[in-house]
């Protein structure tokens, strides 16, 4: 077989199986997901499956990983561009909004806390790198100033999907910005 043929293949099949796991997470724990349900979905074989993945878990994980990746070119481009904050949040709120089916699941209750973990390990380091001059002079309370931002934005950004993206990138992004520059004084 042609391995250009083989490699696409191998692509399909692994989207499909994406595809379904999003599809099945938004319904149910990824805990109460099994491997026959999921290849039913994706219709593809057990044995496909089995090729590509050990389990369910692995599954999620390189759904997860292919979009931290993506998030960290992205915001390793936004510090080698020198945009300023506000700019940089909306495209981050575009590019969730572009993915805001996966985004959605992979931040609910039916998915573990691994991307969510991940996001936070992202922003705290891009914190560190782009804003920490400008957010604290007291190294000590640093830490507690990051976790705070980071984790008000991601439930903002939960909030937003939640309600079916109600409001544009902007108008997320500008709230996001001015609270963890302003605080609630804005």
């Amino acid at each position: 077989m042609n391995s250009k043929r083989k490699d696409r293949r191998v692509q399909m099949s692994k989207s499909f199986l994406k595809d379904a796991l999003i599809s099945l997470l938004k319904e149910q724990h990824i805990s109460q997901i099994t491997v026959i349900e999921l290849c039913q979905l994706a219709d593809v074989n057990r044995s496909t499956f089995y090729a590509h993945y050990s389990d369910i878990y692995e599954l999620l994980d390189e759904i997860e990983n292919d979009i931290m990746e993506q998030l960290t070119k992205f915001l390793h481009s936004y510090v080698e561009n020198g945009e300023d904050p506000l700019t940089m949040t909306e495209k981050l709120i575009e590019f969730i909004g572009k993915n805001h089916q996966a985004c959605e699941v992979l931040l609910s209750p039916n998915s573990n806390i691994s991307f969510e973990k991940k996001i936070r390990r992202v922003a705290h380091q891009f914190l560190l790198v782009d804003q920490k001059d400008v957010l604290m002079t007291d190294e000590r309370l640093f830490e507690y100033v990051s976790a705070f931002i980071i984790s008000g934005s991601i439930e903002v950004v939960k909030t937003w999907l939640k309600n079916g993206r109600n409001r544009t990138p902007r108008d997320i992004a500008h709230l996001i910005t001015e609270l963890s520059q302003d605080g609630i004084l804005f």
